[in-house]
């Protein structure tokens, strides 16, 4: 029942969100609530438990957005799920980081956990090369790892952090339309 002009003025307000969320990158301290939250940068700080809930909530999508922030940002003088309640930190975050601020730390988050895959991957299949007898069972060994680090390259759930930018079909090395 509104009247057309005041409809288009609102509409036209509501433009943003047609388009794809500003991503900027991940401020230092972060204040949500009650708590100075901090970002874990350095993927050899973070904990056993933390890699497994990242996991466990980037499965969610976005229906576990804040769970999966939570294991980004840590209260200030605190290691993860130590000495603080994590549903609260959760709460905070849930009402009061925007949009564009948890996308910027998913990303960071994401590249991260992507190029430490990678990593322990790469690792894993030099020891077991070393391990494995010379034959059939290295030949093998070295496809899997070649499969693998290839699905890593090519996978990702769309998000710009975790997909590879496409090729132009006009990219050197390249066939006109193949």
């Amino acid at each position: 029942d509104l009247p057309l002009e005041e409809y288009a003025a609102l509409s036209a307000r509501a433009r943003f969100l047609e388009g794809e969320p500003e991503r900027r990158k991940p401020s230092g301290v972060y204040v949500a609530g009650e708590f100075r939250l901090v970002p874990v940068d350095d993927m050899r700080r973070v904990t056993a438990a933390q890699y497994i809930d990242f996991q466990t909530f980037a499965r969610g999508g976005a229906r576990q957005m804040p769970e999966l922030r939570s294991c980004r940002r840590v209260p200030a003088g605190r290691r993860y799920g130590e000495g603080y309640d994590v549903l609260a930190v959760q709460q905070a975050l849930r009402d009061h980081m925007t949009v564009t601020d948890a996308l910027g730390a998913c990303d960071f988050f994401l590249r991260s956990f992507h190029r430490s895959t990678r990593r322990i991957l790469i690792s894993s299949a030099a020891e077991a090369m070393a391990a494995a007898p010379k034959g059939r069972a290295r030949r093998s060994l070295a496809r899997e790892t070649a499969r693998l680090l290839a699905a890593l390259r090519r996978d990702g759930d769309g998000s710009p952090a975790s997909t590879p930018s496409p090729r132009p079909a006009a990219a050197p090395g390249r066939r006109s339309g193949r």
